[in-house]
């Protein structure tokens, strides 16, 4: 393991020797055999598909018996974890502002009969237009994201979902945890970017997408919906599944930019149909001080909800 001194100047190479550090810190039982086992798994040739082969990676320095061992008789302190992993340096778009993107991912585990806590999660492609629910967890990760059209993302939070849980309550609790987190690591002050600020980018991405000559007109939701004289029953299922997707996001910001839920659901709502009507106007003409003004109303309502007293 490498360390470096605390004062050392902060380039790429320190700060990665400072977050092995405080990785390695936050290990707190067989210490290095998990901290070699992280390391097995990052500088595999390839997926990890058996506990055997990844003990056979170079970087890996024990017997497979260890590696079973560490895996069972290890721990971590997962705050701990969550607090490094706030404190490093993270990737910002050219304005400064930190771009969060909020997923629920399944681990699909249909073998697995002895783990507890297994739900049904909806999984697509199995099968020729089927949804096949598979047992599994379902992890809410939260990333920063990479400007431009990197796919980079730096991984800030994961948290997994229990039978019974809300998602978008689980995650606007998961989303403002990790701000004060963020807050705390000084990775945010007075004067950034706020939740309108966030909303406004939200449909600057829109706008973005309309003005640009190499794309077409609106949304392909909305684009679908128009298109088509009547919708079948999958066509009208998927697209009525992408805009719950987009609602319930906009609806877990809004949660944790402490709205009250009721105004958060119904907000998210409207700022998803605002987004689609972009698309419909843009496609009926309408210029782009015309799509600015209906922004520019949804902004002032929504402003008016944060400012307004909690009850």
């Amino acid at each position: 393991m490498s360390l470096l001194h605390h004062a050392v100047r902060r380039e790429p190479l320190a700060e990665l020797s400072c977050f092995r550090g405080e990785f390695y810190s936050c290990l707190t039982a067989r210490s290095d055999a998990l901290f070699e086992l992280a390391d097995a798994v990052l500088c595999s040739d390839g997926p990890v598909r058996s506990l055997a082969e990844l003990s056979l990676v170079g970087e890996h320095r024990r017997g497979h018996g260890g590696l079973y061992a560490a895996l069972a008789h290890g721990r971590i302190n997962p705050g701990q974890l969550r607090r490094a992993l706030a404190e490093v340096p993270l990737p910002r778009t050219a304005d400064g502002r930190l771009v969060l993107a909020i997923d629920v991912t399944c681990w699909l585990r249909p073998d697995a009969h002895t783990s507890p806590e297994r739900i049904l999660c909806h999984t697509y492609g199995r099968g020729k237009d089927q949804h096949i629910p598979v047992p599994g967890w379902p992890y809410s990760i939260i990333c920063a994201l990479e400007p431009g059209r990197s796919s980079w993302t730096a991984p800030l939070d994961a948290l997994r979902l229990a039978p019974g849980d809300d998602t978008a309550t689980v995650t606007a609790r998961q989303l403002r945890d990790l701000l004060q987190r963020l807050i705390t690591a000084g990775q945010w002050q007075t004067g950034d970017p706020d939740i309108l600020q966030a909303v406004r980018a939200f449909f600057d991405v829109t706008l973005k997408r309309i003005a640009d000559p190499d794309l077409p007109d609106g949304c392909l939701v909305a684009q679908t919906a128009m298109a088509i004289p009547v919708l079948s029953p999958n066509i009208a299922a998927r697209a009525i599944e992408a805009l719950g997707f987009q609602r319930a996001r906009l609806r877990t910001a809004l949660l944790a930019a402490k709205l009250a839920d009721g105004d958060a659901e119904n907000f998210a709502v409207h700022i998803a149909a605002v987004n689609q009507s972009l698309a419909v106007m843009s496609r009926a003409g309408a210029s782009r001080n015309q799509l600015h003004t209906i922004i520019d109303i949804s902004m002032s309502a929504l402003s008016h909800a944060l400012r307004a007293p909690r009850a």
